[in-house]
């Protein structure tokens, strides 16, 4: 009936307003779409990671490292100045490569590791007891989706990550992990570091774990 409503939205914009603001880190922003509308050259849209994105900045789209030059900046349809964390985004770009897709990213600095290999800490979804052993997984991490091999650190949670595909994260950044064959998520967790040494141990792990 709509009973009510404009009292939620009240308490949603009064939520919102008393939370702080975020910290201001480089700029990251998961493409979930890419498309050309007439006229307006390449756009691409996804919800901003972190820190913000005006126009006429410089970005960098990962893995490929390509720079490209904002060109503009819509939120829910209407043209703003900046887009913001956690803000749905619409960027217009110029220079940018034409096979941009989803899964890439856009970084407003080279400071995003792009690997084929991590280090992450994992626990194994509710229906699991442990992270299986063997299977036909896919790493997701933002909107990014690659096959990949584990390994287990023994004695640890953690796992080394091989990657079929490059991918750019950074620490801390989450991942779900899934097994095709069984046609469920097995597990998930965080980036513990994007290029780990040749073979981790437990004590490696900790340190990271406590830094």
């Amino acid at each position: 009936t709509g009973e009510g409503v404009d009292r939620l939205r009240a308490a949603i914009v009064g939520v919102l307003d008393a939370s702080p603001s975020p910290p201001d880190t480089g700029f990251r922003m998961w493409v979930d779409r890419a498309f050309r509308p007439s006229g307006a050259g390449l756009v691409v849209t996804g919800t901003v990671l972190e820190g913000s994105v005006g126009e006429g900045d410089r970005i960098l789209v990962l893995p490929s490292g390509t720079a490209a030059t904002v060109r503009g900046i819509q939120h829910h349809g209407e043209t703003t100045e900046r887009g913001v964390a956690g803000s749905r985004t619409a960027i217009n770009l110029s220079g940018s490569p034409d096979d941009i897709e989803r899964g890439d990213l856009l970084a407003g600095s080279d400071t995003v590791a792009v690997t084929t290999r991590l280090l992450a800490r994992m626990v194994p979804a509710r229906s699991f007891e442990s992270i299986p052993d063997r299977g036909a997984f896919h790493l997701h991490v933002g909107t990014r989706s690659t096959p990949v091999t584990i390994r287990r650190v023994r004695a640890t949670d953690a796992f080394v990550v091989s990657l079929d595909e490059a991918a750019p994260v950074a620490i801390g950044d989450r991942l779900i992990l899934r097994d095709s064959g069984r046609r469920a998520v097995v597990g998930g967790g965080a980036v513990l570091d994007p290029h780990p040494v040749a073979r981790p141990h437990a004590d490696s792990v900790a340190t990271l774990e406590s830094g």
